[in-house]
């Protein structure tokens, strides 16, 4: 019976295939490998909108066809029961086999049933493989629509985008000026420089790209994206994201007035289901005239774009969905174009409802192209608005991102109905001068009240001893300077907290750093013993050395970089400290990861728990993993 059964199995999963391929190919609109939006590819999209697309069209969502869900439902059906009368007629082949003896017609009847079964198992996987490239969000639900290959970007695995969300909240987002349709060309430099921090995010959007640029980027990034140039101005407005974090429903690009465009995003997070649009777009710099380039005054031209992105989101998106909005709005904090997107579009502000707020005071409107925020004393023109539940646990405008004459504008954000953690710092203000005090959670890469850094506290005063005793209460001061050092002082005893003397010496140069923190054997054994004292502390910790530079913020990035920060955000956690140098860092940073240190694996993690003998620190794994459970997130 199981034999014929196979036979059977065979021919009906022959015509379902042809069936099932024929159906999927007529109920879906057709696509191509490289759908066309402008003049960039995107991945294979259906319901793809471009430039001149009915803005009505952001609702629709291709894989809610009906008759695409009905196909799905009986195909996931159907996948259960050719599996359990495949598993049936192999068994059943398996027990003629065995029993066979010397029969040998029983044999050959087992083998037939077996390949029959095998070979039915076969076509069935190959239609349903065709099918989930055909069926808008595939088969089972898990196809990303956007997805080109594996993704090293936005947040990815690669390079450092790996602890993109180590931060408060569930996603970080960001809007970054390029600065590419000005005349400064793509040069290498700067090229890199803007490639490496995009790597970082979840979701960024980008203005002034050309062709050239986006182009560029998208074939490194190996990320979702979606590009297009406006019909005036010919500058692309992108819009990045991870695409193994996110899947994209819809996408499309809005006329504004006078010229531009903005560009747009529907997606879903693959974690737990939450739809949200992402929007991004470049106002006009013009003021009153198209002869006069102001960010300081109302702009008409503004205005009219603000309200038409206002009522595009009124009218296009659900009224319960939410909303993230970025872009360079050639307007400051305050401005009439700010209050016309916060009253008439309903959107919030990041910069005034962020939990934690870095480099709002940072201020230059005439430094290099290659790096810093382009902005003037009336605030930063580069904006991330929410709406519609989105919270924002940190904003923060990244000094010392170079590669554009702007610098990115960056964001933590929960969507409605998922945890965020606030990443603001639990660290109280001392009364005295006490260089560098933070706590190192204010980076949004560990959790807040743990560890602490600064300079010695010779300055310390009665009021600041006080402070310092509740905040370590149960923990330690390590102090890392040398008893020679100029101006040494013992730290003050401070009532239930320990001292620990962990002397190195201390290094002001990028050789420096590479002989006496990396090469030198002492100086690692020093390093190791300091981490074990902060993994070992059964309260918060402070760290310190002279001016909690550079012993200290080496310390901390060997700490940080334990418990999987990656190198960017360690070296974003440096440079908080004034009078830094990033060239150090790096300098101390490559040598860690040579061959010689790491064994030839170029992971910090190996030169931090590698023996002494062999280049290492020689921490233990044990204190890595309380160092995890005390400060990862």
């Amino acid at each position: 019976m199981l034999h014929s059964l196979s036979r059977r199995l065979v021919l009906t999963i022959s015509s379902l295939v042809v069936v099932m391929v024929g159906v999927g190919v007529l109920v879906t609109q057709p696509v191509s490998a490289a759908t066309k939006c402008g003049t960039v590819d995107t991945a294979i999209i259906t319901g793809t909108i471009c430039d001149g697309a009915s803005t009505d069209e952001a609702n629709k969502d291709s894989s809610k066809n009906p008759i695409v869900s009905v196909l799905t439902f009986v195909l996931q059906i159907l996948t259960g029961a050719v599996g359990v009368a495949a598993v049936g007629a192999i068994i059943y082949g398996a027990i003629l086999y065995s029993s066979a003896g010397g029969n040998s017609g029983q044999v050959e009847k087992a083998k037939t049933t077996i390949v029959n079964t095998v070979i039915g198992i076969v076509c069935y996987a190959g239609m349903i493989l065709i099918l989930n490239f055909i069926i808008p969000g595939g088969v089972f639900g898990q196809q990303s629509t956007t997805g080109s290959g594996t993704s090293v970007s936005p947040g990815g695995s690669g390079g450092s985008g790996g602890s993109a969300s180590s931060h408060g909240g569930n996603l970080t987002v960001a809007t970054f000026n390029i600065r590419t349709t000005n005349g400064d060309a793509w040069s290498s430099a700067r090229s890199n420089a803007i490639l490496d921090y995009m790597k970082t995010v979840d979701i960024v959007g980008t203005q002034e790209g050309t062709n050239v640029s986006t182009s560029w980027l998208k074939t490194k990034l190996q990320a979702a994206g979606y590009s297009n140039a406006s019909y005036k101005d010919g500058e692309y407005r992108s819009i990045f994201w991870n695409n193994k974090k996110f899947t994209a429903l819809t996408q499309g690009s809005k006329s504004l007035p006078d010229g531009r465009n903005l560009t747009w995003v529907k997606l879903k997070m693959t974690s737990n289901g939450s739809v949200f649009y992402f929007l991004n777009t470049h106002l006009r710099v013009w003021g009153t005239s198209p002869s006069k380039w102001s960010t300081s005054v109302k702009s008409p031209y503004r205005i009219r774009e603000i309200k038409e992105i206002n009522g595009f989101a009124k009218s296009s998106i659900p009224s319960d969905t939410p909303i993230i909005f970025v872009g360079d709005m050639n307007s400051h904090i305050g401005s009439a174009e700010d209050k016309e997107i916060l009253s008439g579009g309903g959107f919030e502000d990041g910069y005034r409802i962020a939990a934690s707020k870095k480099n709002m005071s940072y201020s230059s409107a005439s430094k290099p192209i290659m790096g810093d925020a382009h902005k003037s004393s009336n605030g930063p023109i580069d904006h991330i608005y929410v709406k519609n539940g989105v919270t924002v646990s940190r904003i923060e405008i990244m000094i010392h991102k170079p590669g554009s004459d702007h610098v990115p504008v960056e964001a933590d954000l929960s969507l409605p109905g998922t945890a965020s953690t606030p990443s603001s710092s639990t660290a109280p203000k001392l009364s005295s001068s006490i260089a560098n005090f933070r706590d190192t959670g204010t980076s949004g890469y560990v959790k807040t009240g743990v560890l602490y850094r600064s300079a010695n506290l010779n300055t310390a005063t009665a009021s600041d001893k006080l402070v310092l005793a509740g905040l370590l209460s149960g923990g330690k001061l390590i102090d890392l300077r040398l008893t020679g050092d100029n101006n040494f002082r013992s730290d003050p005893s401070l009532n239930g907290v320990t001292n620990k003397h962990i002397g190195i010496k201390g290094e002001a140069s990028a050789k420096g750093y590479v002989k006496m923190f990396i090469n030198d054997a002492t100086t690692r054994r020093q390093y190791g013993k300091a981490m074990a004292e902060i993994a070992n502390s059964p309260g918060p910790v402070l760290v310190h050395c002279a001016a909690g530079k550079d012993r200290t913020g080496w310390l901390v990035t060997l700490v940080m970089s334990s418990v999987g920060v990656s190198r960017s955000h360690a070296l974003d956690e440096y440079n908080n400290s004034p009078d830094i140098s990033k060239d150090w860092f790096n300098a101390a940073y490559d040598e860690a990861i040579n061959k010689t240190h790491t064994g030839g694996s170029g992971k910090i993690i190996d030169f931090i728990t590698r023996d002494i003998s062999q280049g290492g620190l020689g921490v233990s794994q044990s204190t890595i993993d309380t160092l995890k459970t005390k400060l990862g997130k």
